[in-house]
């Protein structure tokens, strides 16, 4: 392990720790359940938490729920292999973990470029120069006062994937400047720009190097390009095969949905006060970086917008699958991608989770399928072989 990696590994545990002891330490009630269902072949867990009055945790669970996300009106589909949504308020101090954690990636990634074989010394350059925008969007970013965003990946009917998502951004220059050195960082990378547009998104398109082509057309199938759209406020991303009309389908439908939020706004100006305070600083972060601030449209924001900050539904057989293909048989972890592999064969391979605010607490719940129950009841019984024998 370099020094890099342990600086990493150490602020992680770090910020971990911290959240820990917020939880538990301003937390007047929390409970947490798990239950292995065998008669459905499932395992479900549940937690509750409320926050002490007047601390810290409770200003940061009531500042989610202001904002509605960008992406409520895309629907997801129970067929997708994965459906992430993130619409979650950054309070002080989140803020400054998540800015500690790009402080100190930017210079262990610029350091794994400069270590690229295939490139020469003015393609790492271009490399260095593309971390360096991508932090400092990321930097951008976290002062908005939240994360939106939302990735769906779905089978087409040959049996590959499309992947479309997209994130709130402030603003699109630095996108623009981090595909204009991209395009400089190895040999048969280029971009296209403005190949097509949907309202006020122009959508680009990245050729892929043939690495990338000969790992992922498994996964996506017979594709040599990805695409980055860029809005206003919006960056988006998609691949895959008939990925550009499922990426232009979905703007479509963030920018009506915008027009209706804007309307809403119009008419219902006015939130309540105490709302208003709990978010003050979260809107004014948003307004300096040219992104809408948060939108009341009633006073009563928790049921006026949807609570759920997180969300997932995933099945690992394919990603694992991925992983596989991208590592090989010589990579790390082996055994352990091969057993899930097999345990993951039979389906029921699904996992779900969500995290929500109701009222003036948070509910969590999770749910795994008998395959992923198999895959860890034979991991634990091969630690427990090798341990106690």
């Amino acid at each position: 392990e370099s020094d890099e990696d342990y600086k990493i590994r150490k602020l992680s545990i770090e910020q971990d720790l911290k959240e820990l002891e917020r939880f538990f330490a301003e937390s007047s009630e929390l409970t947490m359940g798990w239950i292995t269902d065998v008669a459905n072949k499932q395992g479900r867990g549940e937690m509750s938490m409320t926050a002490i009055e007047g601390t810290d945790l409770e200003k940061s669970v009531h500042l989610i729920g202001q904002r509605r996300s960008k992406f409520a009106d895309i629907s997801t589909d129970d067929t997708d292999i994965l459906s992430l949504r993130v619409n979650f308020p950054l309070d002080d101090m989140r803020k400054q973990h998540l800015t500690e954690v790009v402080e100190a990636l930017t210079p262990r990634i610029k350091a794994e470029v400069d270590k690229f074989e295939k490139t020469n010394d003015a393609q790492k350059a271009a490399g260095r120069e593309t971390v360096d925008h991508i932090s400092s969007l990321g930097s951008d970013g976290i002062e908005m006062g939240f994360v939106d965003l939302f990735t769906d990946v779905s089978r087409t009917d040959a049996g590959k994937n499309i992947l479309v998502g997209a994130v709130v951004v402030p603003g699109s220059e630095k996108v623009i400047k981090i595909l204009e050195s991209l395009a400089k960082t190895q040999d048969g990378r280029s971009v296209q720009f403005n190949i097509d547009k949907v309202g006020e998104t122009n959508i680009h398109s990245v050729a892929m190097v043939d690495d990338e082509i000969e790992v992922l057309q498994d996964f996506y199938g017979p594709i040599k390009e990805f695409y980055v759209a860029t809005g206003p406020d919006v960056a988006w991303y998609a691949s895959g095969d008939g990925s550009l009309d499922q990426l232009k389908s979905r703007i479509e439908i963030v920018g009506t949905a915008g027009d209706a939020i804007k309307e809403t706004a119009s008419a219902e100006v006015e939130a309540s006060s105490g709302e208003e305070a709990a978010s003050a600083e979260q809107g004014e972060g948003a307004a300096e970086n040219g992104v809408e601030p948060a939108v009341h449209t009633t006073s009563d924001s928790a049921s006026s917008t949807d609570g759920a900050f997180f969300s997932l539904k995933a099945n690992a057989g394919p990603w694992i699958e991925l992983l596989h293909s991208i590592r090989g048989e010589e990579g790390e972890n082996i055994d352990v991608r091969l057993k899930a592999i097999e345990a993951f064969k039979s389906g029921n391979d699904n996992l779900s989770g969500e995290l929500r605010r109701v009222d003036d607490h948070i509910e969590g719940s999770m749910e795994i399928g008998e395959g992923i129950l198999r895959f860890v009841g034979r991991m634990i019984a091969e630690f427990s072989k090798e341990t106690l024998e």
